[in-house]
C-alpha cells in the first residue's frame, strides 16, 4: 500500500530581491523580548541529517564576512538552509515558537529523506508576512535603485576610457543594429566589445546590507 508523501515545513529564507513579498530580511526577526536558548536552537539545527546539497554558498545577510552553508537539512518535520544555525546563534534571530519548543525539548531525528515527500512554503510565508513590519521596504527600493544608477554609470565610463583610449574610427560598429562608431582597428564600438559586461543587479546585495546593519 503507497503511504501518501510526507510534508516538510520550510523556514528561514529570506528575501531576495527589494520587491520580494514573500519573506523577510532577517533583520525583522531578531529577539528582543523573551527568553530563548538561541545556542540550543542552533545546535539542533545542526545535528539535523543533511536532506540535499546544492551548487554554490549562500551569504551572511548581516554582512559576515563568511560562507554560510550550501545544504538543507532536515528533521522529519522541517526543512531549512544549512546558514540558518549561524543566523540563530550569532544574530539572535526568533523562529516559529512551535518549531523553538521542539528544537529545545528534543533531539533531532536520524532519518534519511523520504522517497516521496511536499515541501510546504506557505507556512514560512505566512509566518513571516504576520511579522513584516515594512519599515525597510522603502530603504531597501531606494538602496536598490542607487545601486543600479550607480553601476549603470561605472559601465559608461568604462565605455568613455575605452574610446579614450583606442580611439574612435571613421566606420560604424558591425554589431548588427548598432549605431555607434567603431573603436580604431576594430569591428565593434566600446559598448558592444563590453556586451555580457552590463550591469546585472549582483552589486545590490552590497547596498542593501550597508542600510540594513547601518
Amino acid at each position: 500500500m503507497a503511504h501518501p508523501p510526507a510534508s516538510l515545513r520550510r523556514l528561514g529564507y529570506w528575501i531576495r530581491e527589494p520587491g520580494d513579498d514573500s519573506f523577510v530580511p532577517p533583520q525583522e526577526l531578531v529577539g528582543r523580548d523573551g527568553e530563548v536558548d538561541y545556542d540550543r536552537i542552533a545546535d539542533y539545527l545542526c545535528a539535523a541529517p543533511v536532506f540535499e546539497a546544492y551548487r554554490g554558498y549562500s551569504w551572511c545577510r548581516f554582512g559576515c564576512d563568511l560562507h554560510n552553508g550550501h545544504r538543507e537539512h532536515y528533521d522529519g518535520a522541517w526543512l531549512w538552509p544549512e546558514g540558518l544555525a549561524h543566523y540563530v546563534r550569532a544574530h539572535r534571530v526568533r523562529l516559529p515558537a512551535e518549531f523553538e519548543a521542539r528544537a529545545t525539548s528534543h533531539h533531532p531525528l536520524s532519518v534519511a529523506p523520504p522517497d516521496a515527500y511536499e515541501i510546504d512554503e506557505g507556512f514560512w510565508v505566512a509566518w513571516c508576512a504576520e511579522r513584516r513590519t515594512g519599515a525597510l521596504r522603502d530603504v531597501l527600493a531606494a538602496a536598490a535603485e542607487r545601486d543600479a544608477a550607480a553601476r549603470a554609470e561605472r559601465h559608461q565610463a568604462r565605455i568613455r576610457r575605452m574610446e579614450q583610449t583606442t580611439g574612435l574610427s571613421e566606420t560604424g560598429c558591425q554589431w548588427a543594429g548598432c549605431q555607434r562608431l567603431a573603436l580604431r582597428g576594430k569591428p565593434l564600438c566600446a559598448a558592444c566589445a563590453l556586451r555580457g559586461q552590463e550591469p546585472d543587479g549582483r552589486g545590490v546585495g552590497t547596498s542593501l546590507l550597508a542600510l540594513l546593519n547601518g
